[in-house]
């Protein structure tokens, strides 16, 4: 392993290094006490958190907003389960371009992301929707996506010049080989 780390993780370091069979890998490490450093942050604002009343937020709201907040901090503070949805997320997008890629020995790279949010096989296929939705540039597609995601209910008015504009802007961004 190198001592030095060549990139920065929310909570941790990254190392690049070897395995015992030579290959190529890398290592995220948590800062030592960054899970206990987190518990005491947390309790800061779990006591900051009556001040937001001043500003006329409801006390559900803000304990929803905590509540959200702790749960993306303990799951940061999760690699095991990270590395889980890497490992899922690798199968699932094995034959699709986006943050990740092969290098040409097939060892996959991850661009940008640190695979915390476990997504629902339903909300995932409402996205993928979308997004072919805005590859063909047919706007009817898009609303069909908006809804499958629950952006948009069926009963009221559709905005499509929106649509329209939105697939003229995005839509030949999207087209496998662009990026």
């Amino acid at each position: 392993m190198d001592e030095q780390p060549f990139a920065a993780a929310s909570l941790g370091q990254v190392h690049r290094g070897r395995g015992l069979d030579g290959q190529a890998l890398v290592l995220k490490i948590q800062y030592p006490g960054i899970a206990a450093i987190c518990t005491a942050d947390l309790k800061q604002v779990r006591r900051l958190l009556p001040l937001g009343r001043l500003f006329r937020a409801p006390a559900a709201q803000l304990e929803g907003v905590y509540r959200e907040l702790e749960q993306t901090i303990t799951a940061e503070l999760d690699y095991a389960a990270e590395m889980q949805r890497l490992i899922d997320f690798r199968q699932f997008f094995a034959a699709y371009p986006g943050n990740f890629a092969y290098t040409e020995e097939g060892q996959l790279v991850v661009y940008d992301f640190g695979c915390i949010q476990p997504v629902e096989a339903s909300l995932l296929a409402a996205y993928v929707q979308t997004f072919r939705a805005l590859q063909s540039g047919k706007a009817e597609e898009l609303e069909r996506g908006f809804q499958a995601l629950g952006t948009r209910q069926p009963q009221s008015a559709p905005p499509w010049a929106l649509y329209r504009n939105l697939t003229v802007l995005l839509g030949p961004l999207l087209q496998p080989g662009v990026l």
